[in-house]
């Protein structure tokens, strides 16, 4: 994107069209004012023109107008006038002088257009992606906001629903783990970091196996039940029926376990 500093100048024949009528108006200044200035500053007005050319339509029209421009100076206003019989001293001057310190100046200009150009360039690509991390940043507002909403509503059903014994967001620290979950876990358990780590601590192997299956399943719109069976730390109360359900949503895939038996409820 930088290199396209150096196209600040307009397209087209245009811009050759200008720098022509630029040529002819230095050249009508410069014949009204020939009583007074006689021989002196014969290219004034096509270096004034030239300059004007270039800082407006960029360094190819200024040149069209120098390499008109140095003709006609030399031809209408360097003594003798209107004739090209020969080269003198004053010639000389003018031919070297006026293109070199013209196309100097033109050089310094394009120089300095160029960059404002690029600094402009710059500036649009820094607020485009300045727009783009506010959208940015509004989208991870609004998931926040989202989740938490989430999250307290989850934490309502909890209260309002004693049967519940876990729920946990795939792919997310969030775990609610019910007391009696809670009583029903072995110490070592409590410090798993794999995601839902807690309810597949509490189940069985081969039902945790089943669990971990269906977690790593992708692309799954629709929720998936599963029949399971909780261990207890009191051997003689017998297993806990439970029921997991695995289903999608927009922030992600849930995991709830509720128990079957009476008495947790």
């Amino acid at each position: 994107m930088i290199n396209n500093a150096k196209r600040w100048g307009p397209r087209g024949l245009w811009p050759y069209g200008v720098a022509v009528g630029a040529v002819a108006v230095a050249f009508c200044a410069r014949e009204l004012l020939h009583p007074f200035l006689d021989s002196h500053m014969p290219a004034l007005f096509f270096m004034i023109a030239a300059v004007a050319v270039g800082f407006s339509l960029g360094i190819r029209p200024a040149i069209v107008v120098v390499m008109l421009g140095l003709p006609l100076a030399d031809y209408f206003f360097v003594p003798p006038f209107e004739e090209l019989a020969y080269l003198d001293k004053d010639d000389v001057i003018l031919i070297l002088a006026f293109p070199c310190v013209t196309l100097l100046f033109l050089m310094m200009i394009e120089r300095l257009r160029r960059t404002q150009y690029e600094a402009r360039l710059i500036a649009e690509v820094a607020k485009s992606r300045h727009d783009m991390l506010l959208r940015a940043e509004k989208r991870r507002v609004r998931a926040e906001k989202s989740i938490s909403i989430s999250n307290r509503l989850l934490r309502n059903l909890t209260d309002d629903h004693a049967n519940v014994l876990y729920i946990g967001r795939v792919g997310s620290p969030y775990e609610y783990v019910s007391e009696l979950l809670s009583r029903e876990l072995d110490g070592d358990s409590c410090d798993t970091e794999t995601e839902t780590g807690r309810l597949l601590a509490a189940l069985y192997p081969e039902d945790a196996k089943r669990v971990a299956l269906h977690l790593q399943t992708t692309g799954d719109t629709t929720g998936r039940v599963l029949k399971m069976r909780l261990p207890r730390r009191n051997k003689r109360l017998g297993d806990l029926a439970c029921q997991v359900e695995i289903f999608p949503t927009a922030d992600g895939d849930y995991v709830v376990m509720r128990s079957m038996n009476e008495e947790a409820a």
